[in-house]
């Protein structure tokens, strides 16, 4: 079938390839501000409709119609979807696309001059593609979705449906402030938590608490995912009350923390919940402060200070 042949097409570099490359960062707004590497040409042939591109481990849908570059043999042409994840390995498609489509918005349509290198190399994938071959792909980008294997079985399946900001991700131990809601499969709300403060890493959502640790460390600011839950035979995380559960979370903040003690042993921890002024000058010892003191509590309770 002309699927088949795709699949078959794209798929045939994965067991070689000549070169590991990656984007650039540079001034081309046009990707996204990146530069693809020199042997990948782009030819914009239509715009997307929105700002935001396909990043490594995203789920990508595109309409593909490659050539050799003489224009003699059609390697693929399909009418339905082709799906991939973008630096999956072993690779589903030669690495030129997997670059190509991290430049492109939703909806765009572009043309990639792919030299071998960044194709199938002096291999070839025959009968299709003979050794050395440049290759040109038109490429629809027409949707994708980010899927994480959170536990690597199968489990816990997160799926982004919101980009947060930063790349600052939290790390056990770390406070946090999040939202979330999880719903079974029959609709039942099992658990519910609005703007809830979080040590990350404590036992604070039953059996699915190391589940809930996995996907804050893997989420930056302001993110939001969804997490489906499979259980299997005898699993104590994913109990039968949570097996086939939907979870929604929103990471809403994460405090920064910083070791101020003397000895950077951890003894004195400082966490920021709000910046100061805009002039970035900060006390220095003998100076005379005025401070005002909210709370103060042992880990568990408050503790009377006068």
């Amino acid at each position: 079938s002309t699927v088949g042949h795709v699949a078959m097409a794209l798929a045939a570099s994965s067991g070689r390839l000549g070169v590991d490359a990656s984007l650039e960062l540079s001034s081309d707004e046009e990707n996204g501000g990146f530069r693809l590497p020199w042997g990948i040409r782009k030819r914009l042939l239509q715009k997307g409709i929105s700002e935001e591109r396909p990043i490594s481990g995203d789920e990508v849908k595109v309409h593909l119609q490659g050539k050799l570059q003489d224009g003699n043999i059609s390697i693929t042409s399909s009418d339905e979807a082709f799906t991939f994840v973008i630096d999956q390995r072993p690779r589903e498609v030669i690495q030129g696309l997997e670059l190509g489509v991290q430049t492109m918005t939703k909806g765009e349509v572009a043309e990639f001059t792919i030299a071998p290198r960044f194709a199938y190399d002096d291999l070839g994938a025959p009968p299709l593609v003979p050794p050395d071959a440049t290759l040109v792909f038109e490429v629809e980008l027409m949707d994708w979705e980010n899927k994480s294997d959170m536990l690597g079985d199968g489990r816990a399946i997160k799926t982004i449906t919101e980009r947060g900001s930063g790349k600052m991700k939290p790390q056990k131990g770390q406070d946090v402030v999040l939202s979330m809601k999880v719903t079974s499969r029959k609709g039942a709300v099992l658990q519910e938590h609005v703007e809830l403060e979080h040590t990350v890493g404590a036992p604070d959502f039953g059996t699915i608490s190391p589940i809930i640790l996995e996907v804050l460390r893997s989420m930056s600011q302001g993110e939001r995912c969804h997490v489906l839950l499979r259980r299997f035979a005898s699993d104590k995380i994913v109990d039968t009350a949570h097996s086939g559960a939907d979870v929604d979370l929103t990471l809403v903040r994460i405090f920064e923390i910083s070791d101020i003690s003397p000895e950077e042993d951890g003894t004195l921890m400082k966490k920021f919940l709000s910046k100061g002024g805009e002039t970035g000058e900060t006390c220095r010892a003998f100076d005379e402060v005025v401070l005002q003191v909210d709370q103060v509590t042992d880990g568990a309770k408050d503790v009377k200070f006068s």
